[in-house]
């Protein structure tokens, strides 16, 4: 076997030509691949290149092609990088923190007449060097992106302004500051952290100078606009594709109610729950009647820890993922293991269908990614909210999620002394199972009665005539056998296994939730107790008797649901049934109490199930 060798000589005789382009396919274009963002030379190996030879260097240096993307090394390194550029438009970015990188950006505002782009992170202090610049220099300036670390100074970003800018970024800047800068070329801005507060009407005034905006984000605090006379009328953003916004308070919800966007891709709302949510979430609804997007096909729900929610819905029944690239992205934060009722309840007052709007009774995809049920209270919400969504044809169920379903997938109404069953989803096809926990202990002859596995075949057993799932997938499943495998045909006869067996010891990453153990044949009807509805009546979330704004009666809503036992038209549908059992027994619980809302002392109270009394694991 021979090897050809490149004699040193006849590789440092390269031509200029090939060895710009062995240069340019080594180092790139001075960014980070995966990132996008510029790096310093020596981070690409754009350096390395100039110790090469004499040859190498000169290639390397006199093609200014290399250099465009400039980071804000030392003083001198910018300096020399601008003069390798020549007269080509450049890309700078930097971090700039004292008075001395003040200088740097003096000299990069001396050739800002052909900065395309530009990306700083800076203070005060260093922003001095802005001052006394004049407006209009920035002729060909594209992107900016300027963030500022504190808030001792007043900085004029004017001097920014440019008739070709699209993509502007700020942080920490007040509007007063940066508002110069919003020109009709603009189409993605992101406005994060302002200083002064910052009315809704405000904002719109200057969204409406912005008809070609494409992407809109926001991340800061809005004050409701108490004056009818400085609201702007309605503003279309015709061209918008992406928003993204912060809400923390009813002003920053407000400004949904006066921007229309009929042609939104994508929509991400990161909510702050506070005693506010209700009125929140109904200004969210209403943008989403106003649009038209009152019909959900695809939906899922994910909790990345007990604190937070999020909440995925599309418009056509492919499941999204989290975080999904269109339809509509919620997120809920900031809230309490035993508040979470309060986000499962409001999603169903709000999202639950009408009649003029399905809602979310059209979602045939759902998947619940390691979101559970925390406390009881909670239990009895998921379960409320699943019945507005009898369409489910799709499941799927990963990691903790399988708390939410305490009785697996029926659910079950007292009639006289009797109780039915009946599917949760009856029109459910196919369900999927990856990374759940089917038993508690890694032993086959260890079984609890709340095990997964328990819940999911135990209503199939007792069940006169079931559901036919026709499709069970069982992927990298927790504490499962094979022996489990023939027990689960009687929930379908397609039972699809990865034999991945993988067996944990009960610890702390076992399922979160309430105690399952509660649960048994003689105790079922502790599901359908009246604490929910004792919760919501005490809240102010529901009236008696009383529909959400345009809900469908409840006969509406559990037309076909019973199977075995099926009621007599002339009597009550299955959810009315419940609520006047949970009324009932609530007003039997409180029949001693001498005023409204007194309670005995054996009585439910609406705590936290952290409480002594509460049930929770």
């Amino acid at each position: 076997m021979s090897y050809s060798h490149i004699a040193r000589r006849n590789f440092a005789n390269l031509s200029y030509e090939l060895i710009s382009k062995i240069v340019t396919f080594e180092t790139g274009d001075g960014t980070d691949a995966a990132t996008g963002a510029i790096v310093p030379p020596s981070a690409t190996g754009l350096l390395a290149a100039t110790h090469v030879c004499r040859s190498w260097r000169e290639a390397t240096v006199h093609n200014a092609t290399h250099w465009r993307n400039i980071w804000m090394g030392s003083l001198d390194s910018v300096r020399t990088l601008l003069a390798r550029t020549l007269r080509l438009p450049v890309a700078i970015a930097g971090s700039l923190s004292t008075e001395a990188d003040g200088r740097k950006l003096a000299v990069v505002m001396n050739h800002i007449s052909r900065v395309r782009s530009l990306t700083l992170k800076a203070t005060s202090e260093a922003l001095r060097a802005l001052d006394g610049r004049r407006k209009g220099e920035a002729s060909i300036l594209e992107t900016l992106e300027i963030e500022r670390v504190d808030r001792d100074e007043r900085v004029d970003l004017s001097c920014f302004a440019s008739p070709k800018l699209k993509r502007l970024d700020v942080t920490n800047f007040d509007f007063d500051e940066f508002r110069a800068l919003l020109s009709p070329s603009i189409t993605s801005l992101r406005i994060a952290g302002a200083c002064v507060s910052t009315t809704t009407g405000e904002v719109l005034q200057l969204l409406h100078h912005l008809p070609n905006l494409e992407s809109l984000e926001l991340k800061v605090n809005l004050q409701p606009t108490v004056e009818e006379d400085s609201l702007v009328q309605t503003t279309a953003l015709e061209r918008l594709r992406c928003l993204d916004m912060g809400i923390q308070s009813v002003g920053e919800a407000e400004l949904l109610a006066f921007v229309s966007v009929p042609h939104l891709d994508f929509m991400r709302l990161s909510i702050l729950c506070d005693d506010d949510l209700p009125d929140i979430m109904e200004l969210v609804r209403r943008r989403f009647e106003g649009d038209g997007r009152t019909e959900f096909g695809g939906c899922t729900f994910y909790a990345p820890n007990p604190t937070s929610l999020h909440v995925a819905l599309t418009p056509d029944v492919t499941v999204p993922a989290c975080p999904p690239q269109l339809g509509t992205y919620l997120i809920f934060d900031n809230f309490d293991e035993w508040e979470e009722y309060r986000i499962v309840n409001v999603l169903r007052t709000k999202f639950g269908p009408t009649r003029t709007a399905p809602w979310m009774s059209a979602v045939e995809q759902l998947s619940i990614r390691n979101a559970r049920a925390h406390t009881e209270i909670s239990t009895q919400s998921w379960k409320m909210l699943f019945k507005v969504m009898p369409g489910i044809k799709t499941l799927h169920i990963s990691d903790r999620g399988t708390s939410v379903f305490p009785i697996g997938l029926y659910s079950q109404k007292p009639v006289g002394n009797l109780w039915y069953r009946q599917p949760l989803f009856p029109q459910l096809e196919s369900l999927d199972l990856e990374g759940v926990w089917f038993r508690s202990s890694s032993r086959l002859s260890e079984q609890d009665q709340g095990d997964f596995l328990d819940r999911l075949i135990r209503p199939f057993q007792r069940c006169d005539s079931t559901q036919s799932i026709k499709y069970l997938t069982i992927r990298a499943g927790i504490n499962i056998f094979r022996e489990d495998i023939e027990l689960l045909h009687i929930v379908s006869r397609d039972v699809h296994w990865d034999e991945l067996v993988t067996f944990r010891a009960r610890n702390d990453t076992f399922e979160d939730g309430v105690d399952f153990d509660i649960y048994d044949e003689d105790d079922e009807a502790d599901l359908e107790d009246g604490e929910l509805e004792v919760e919501e009546l005490e809240d102010g979330e529901l009236e008696d008797g009383a529909l959400e704004d345009g809900e469908l009666e409840d006969e509406q809503l559990d037309d076909g649901e019973l199977e075995d036992g099926e009621l007599e038209d002339e009597e009550q549908s299955s959810d009315e049934d419940e609520h006047d059992g949970e009324i009932r027994a609530s007003q039997g619980k409180a029949s001693d109490d001498a005023q409204p809302g007194g309670r005995d002392e054996d009585s439910p109270s609406p705590k936290p199930t952290g409480s002594p009394e509460s049930k929770e694991k």
